[in-house]
């Protein structure tokens, strides 16, 4: 196989994958406490309280080793690609020849309740030997570079395997469901076992984005809404090639649209939302640090021998230590966390717009307004993460003065334990819902004091919801939330109205579309949205997606509340 002179790759081009250093606040603090408890275990002869609690602190942070990372991105391989081939971290280079197939399969990666896929890239030679693996979800920004020009220097590979999904010998089949994808003529057709087949004329598409971050997707945007083929088992890069190279779709459509910032969003968001973990690690840190001052000072306070002041001096050298060290790592920390939540907005104004505020009086389409208060972000007022600081820090300077109404030890170590589990339960329930009440408060305010308001936010038969784009159901959090407000589904009127912080809109029964109940991912069966589509006089395709919010102890399950809204939404297309 040879290049063709019309496709240059030269000069050589570098990717580069980033990796993240990982600093833990439980290292210093399980370390240090160790440190500082250690001596008195052999006071008095062998204690075994004291050394089994002083072995456990230094055990912790091998125990607890992926709890708290600090994000600090560090070069790790390099790949270079030039006319004749190529090659990783300079090692040798594979010649284009060698190559005879190249496949993408998936990593499935589990964090807590979610899961992400990356995505490899596999060169085989001619026996189906592995050449290369190339990580493409880790490359920094560059991965859909890299597809290009692999797509260049290996076309007749992509060209001899496009033939049999052409032909219809090849489905594109997805891992966990039975569905599966192939092309007929000019359309996309998506073959659900069970269900009516789901039809994509090329015609009606407006345009395609392979997102290959840590999501790796294919998003087609067309005139009837929009569809995300998420979980293909393999050869995406294929149908990806089918659609770029057909006749019907050329001139319209960029696959790799906004493929930058959505990979670098992505990647963001995670460091964005661990402003609560820092919190809580200095927190921590801070608690066991007053409390290894508590032991020593019980300690002391019973005991007068003349090694105690050198004890006392070691636990108060070891906690100093261990709070300066403490300190540096969460001011970094922070100046990271600052800037990644400014860059994060400057992606947000970079990937949506609003759109404009039609004046319409029709009811055959939605009709939508922005707000007054669209510059504001009432999501910050009150914001869950200083209400757990808040509460975090006063049940942290609480805490050794539970140790220091003991005097016995025994009852020390056990009100310590169960101390901290008291902490963990009051930061994961109380605060949350308080600060959602106060929140949804001033949100009923705000709306009651526009003139007119589209609909009563004390009425019962509303729902106090989030809407969140489509593009960011994978990641749940707080900053990817794009507004809030009251929805409602009026029977009498025959439309659904939202009012919300930052924008406006009724939609009545003729304009609406579609209003579907979507998991927001094949592993997230849990997270359910409703997608309201409807006709817009400006837009082919226009979207809000809502999720009601889960506040303990105040609203029914968010599920529950969903198959309401689908329902009533449902009766009253009925009437």
């Amino acid at each position: 196989m040879s290049l063709e002179t019309t496709y240059t790759i030269g000069p050589a081009k570098k990717f580069r994958i980033e990796d993240y250093s990982l600093h833990n606040y439980i290292f210093p603090m399980c370390i240090f406490m160790g440190m500082a408890i250690l001596p008195g275990a052999f006071r008095d002869g062998l204690n075994l309280k004291y050394l089994s609690l002083s072995l456990l602190a230094l055990a912790f942070p091998a125990i607890l080793k992926f709890m708290a990372n600090r994000f600090e991105p560090q070069a790790k391989d390099s790949y270079e690609l030039e006319p004749k081939g190529i090659r990783l971290n300079d090692e040798d280079w594979i010649e284009w020849e060698k190559i005879k197939s190249i496949t993408i399969e998936y990593e499935t990666r589990s964090s807590g309740n979610s899961s992400q896929r990356f995505p490899h890239i596999y060169l085989h030679g001619s026996d189906e030997s592995i050449l290369m693996n190339i990580p493409l979800g880790a490359l920094e920004r560059d991965g859909h570079t890299m597809l290009e020009l692999l797509e260049k220097a290996l076309k007749p590979l992509y060209e001899e395997r496009a033939k049999d999904y052409l032909n219809g010998s090849r489905k594109w089949s997805f891992e966990k469901i039975d569905d599966v994808v192939q092309i007929k003529d000019d359309r996309l057709l998506i073959e659900y076992p069970r269900r009516k087949h789901h039809e994509i004329l090329f015609s009606d598409i407006r345009y395609i984005e392979w997102i290959t971050g840590r999501r790796d997707r294919i998003m087609i945007r067309h005139k009837r809404g929009e569809f995300s083929l998420n979980y293909l088992a393999g050869d995406m890069h294929i149908l990806l090639y089918i659609l770029k190279n057909h006749q019907k779709l050329q001139g319209r459509v960029n696959p790799f649209l906004h493929c930058e910032q959505r990979i670098e969003q992505e990647n963001l968001q995670p460091i964005s939302s661990n402003v609560i973990g820092l919190i809580l690690g200095g927190m921590l840190f801070l608690s066991m640090t007053l409390s290894a001052l508590s032991f020593s000072y019980n300690y002391f306070s019973h005991f007068n021998q003349s090694g105690d002041y050198l004890y006392f001096a070691w636990i108060a050298f070891t906690s100093f230590v261990g709070a300066i060290l403490q300190a540096r790592i969460f001011w970094s920390d922070l100046k990271k966390i600052q800037s990644t939540q400014k860059r994060l907005k400057e992606l947000d104004k970079e990937l949506y717009t609003l759109l404009p505020d039609p004046i319409i009086s029709t009811s055959s389409y939605v009709e939508f307004s922005v707000t007054e208060e669209s510059n504001r972000n009432l999501l910050e007022f009150g914001n869950v993460t200083i209400c757990i600081a808040l509460g975090a820090g006063m049940l942290t300077m609480a805490s050794p003065v539970l140790l220091f109404l003991s005097q016995g030890e025994d009852a020390s170590l056990f009100k310590f334990v169960f101390g901290g589990l008291a902490i963990g339960v009051a930061i994961m329930t109380v605060p949350t819902a308080l600060i959602e009440w106060m929140r949804r408060a001033k949100m009923r305010e705000l709306v009651l004091k526009r003139s007119p308001y589209l609909l009563d936010p004390t009425s019962p038969d509303i729902f106090y919801v989030n809407q969140t784009p489509r593009e960011r159901w994978a990641n749940i959090s707080l900053d990817n939330i794009r507004d809030f407000g009251f929805l409602k589904v009026d029977q009498n009127r025959k439309e659904i109205v939202y009012e919300g912080e930052k924008e406006r809109f009724i939609i009545p029964a003729s304009a609406l579309i579609s209003w579907d109940l979507q998991n927001s991912s094949l592993n997230d069966t849990d997270i359910v949205f409703i997608a309201l589509r409807a006709k817009h006089p400006e837009e082919d395709f226009w979207e809000r997606s809502f999720k009601p919010f889960n506040i303990i102890g105040l609203e029914k399950n968010p599920k529950k509340q969903l198959i309401e809204i689908h329902e009533s939404i449902d009766e009253m297309l009925r009437k």
